[in-house]
C-alpha cells in the first residue's frame, strides 16, 4: 500500500516536471518574430504535430499496455526533451517540423499512460471510486508546472539579456531540462499489476478504436469532452495576439496563463465543492456555454481588462476534463485503459487538426475572424454534444 501511495506522489511530480513549459506564453511571438512565419504557416506546423499525434496516439497507447506504462513514460520524457532542444537551435521551418514530430512522439507516448497507471494504482488501493479527486489533483500538479514556467518564460523573452527576438528560443532550451528530469522520476514508479496484451500493436490499436466506437456511453463522453476541448483549446493561441493588440507588454504575457491556472487549480483542488454547488450536469453545461459567450465578447472588445476576464473564463473550463476522466475510466477495462484513453485523445486531436488550417487562414486576415468562428462552434457543440444525465453517477 505504501508503494502505491508513493506512486501517486511520484506521478504528481512527473506531471509538474512535464508541464514546465517555459515557451508556452510566447509561442506566437516565437513563430512570428523569431521564426519569421505567418499565422497560416504556424497552424500548418501545428497541424503537422496533430497529424503525427493522430497517427501515433493509439499505437503508443497500446505500446504502454504491452510493454508497461512506466517505460513508456521514460521514453516520453526522453523524446520530448529532444524536441524542445531542437526548437531552440535556430529558426528554420524544416527544423521546426522535425522538432514537432519528435514532440508528437513524446506526447503520444505519455498520452493515456500516465492516467492509466494512476487509475490502476487507485484500483490496487481500492480507491477507484474517488478517481475524479485524484485526477483533479494530477491536473493540479500539471497546472503548478505551468504556473511556475509561464511567467519565467515571458520574463526571459522580455528581459533584454539578448537582443529581441534572440531571447525567445532560450525558453525552449530551458524547457528541455525538466522534461529530461522527468525520465528519472518515471524510473522510480511501481507499475500496478495488470493483464498484458497478447495481440500485436495493429490489432490492439484497432480493438481500442472499436471499443470506443461501439460503447455508446463511452462514445458520448468522448464526443462531449473532445468537441468542447478542441474549440476552447485555441484560447491558448489566441490570448497572446489578443492581449498584445490590447497593448500588454510581452514580458507580462506569462503571468496571464499563470493567473488563470492558479484559479483553475483552486477549483480543481475543491472540485467536490464546485460539483456540489452546481451539480455535474449543470457544471459540464456551463463550462461549455460560458466560454462560447466569452469568445463572442473577445470579438468586439479591445479593452485589456475585458480581454483578460474572457480569457480566464474560457481557460478555467478545463476543469471539466478531470470529471470526464473519472466517468470514462469507469467503463474501460484495466488491460485496455491506456489504449482506449489514447483513442479518446486522438479524437480530440482530429477535431483540432481539422480546425488548424481554417484558424490559420482566418487569423492572417484578422485574428478576430478566427475567434468569432471558434466561438460559434463552441456554442453549437455545447448543445450538440451533451451527455445523458443518467450516466453522470
Amino acid at each position: 500500500m505504501r508503494a502505491m501511495i508513493d506512486n501517486i506522489k511520484k506521478l504528481y511530480i512527473f506531471g509538474f516536471l512535464y508541464s514546465l513549459s517555459f515557451f508556452g506564453a510566447i509561442g506566437i511571438p516565437f513563430f512570428l518574430d523569431w521564426g519569421n512565419l505567418n499565422y497560416f504557416q504556424i497552424f500548418l506546423i501545428q497541424l503537422w504535430f496533430s497529424f503525427w499525434l493522430f497517427v501515433l496516439e493509439v499505437p503508443t497507447g497500446v505500446i504502454a499496455d504491452k510493454i508497461g506504462r512506466k517505460m513508456t513514460l521514460v521514453l516520453s520524457g526522453l523524446t520530448a526533451s529532444l524536441g524542445a532542444l531542437l526548437y531552440g537551435l535556430f529558426p528554420n521551418i524544416y527544423l521546426f517540423l522535425l522538432a514537432e514530430l519528435i514532440f508528437a512522439i513524446g506526447m503520444a507516448l505519455r498520452s493515456g499512460a500516465d492516467k492509466a497507471i494512476l487509475y490502476d494504482t487507485l484500483i490496487e488501493m481500492k480507491k477507484s471510486k474517488e478517481a475524479k479527486h485524484f485526477f483533479s489533483r494530477y491536473a493540479l500538479s500539471q497546472n503548478l508546472g505551468f504556473i511556475v514556467a509561464l511567467p519565467v518564460g515571458s520574463l526571459i523573452a522580455g528581459s533584454g539579456i539578448l537582443p529581441y527576438p534572440k531571447t525567445l528560443p532560450l525558453t525552449f532550451l530551458l524547457t528541455a531540462i525538466p522534461l529530461f528530469l522527468s525520465i528519472f522520476v518515471s524510473f522510480t514508479l511501481d507499475e500496478p499489476r495488470r493483464k498484458t496484451l497478447k495481440e500485436n500493436l495493429l490489432i490492439g490499436s484497432i480493438n481500442s478504436m472499436k471499443q470506443l466506437a461501439k460503447h455508446s456511453v463511452l462514445r458520448s463522453f468522448a464526443l462531449d469532452m473532445s468537441l468542447i476541448s478542441a474549440t476552447t483549446f485555441f484560447i491558448f493561441w489566441f490570448y497572446q495576439p489578443l492581449l498584445l493588440n490590447a497593448n500588454l507588454n510581452i514580458r507580462y504575457l506569462g503571468f496571464v496563463p499563470a493567473g488563470y491556472m492558479i484559479l483553475g487549480s483552486l477549483l480543481l483542488f475543491r472540485i467536490n465543492i464546485v460539483e456540489n454547488i452546481f451539480g455535474i450536469k449543470k457544471l459540464l453545461f456551463l463550462t461549455a456555454l460560458i466560454p462560447a459567450i466569452a469568445f463572442a465578447v473577445l470579438v468586439i472588445t479591445r479593452n485589456v481588462w475585458i480581454v483578460l476576464i474572457c480569457v480566464y473564463v474560457i481557460a478555467i473550463g478545463k476543469i471539466r476534463e478531470p470529471l470526464f476522466d473519472h466517468f470514462m475510466n469507469i467503463y474501460i477495462k484495466s488491460k485496455d485503459r491506456a489504449g482506449v484513453l489514447s483513442a479518446i485523445n486522438m479524437l480530440q486531436r482530429i477535431f483540432i487538426g481539422i480546425l488548424y488550417p481554417i484558424v490559420g487562414f482566418l487569423s492572417d486576415i484578422s485574428i478576430y475572424y478566427a475567434v468569432a468562428m471558434i466561438g460559434l462552434l463552441t456554442l453549437i457543440f455545447t448543445f450538440v454534444g451533451k451527455v445523458d444525465e443518467t450516466h453522470l453517477t
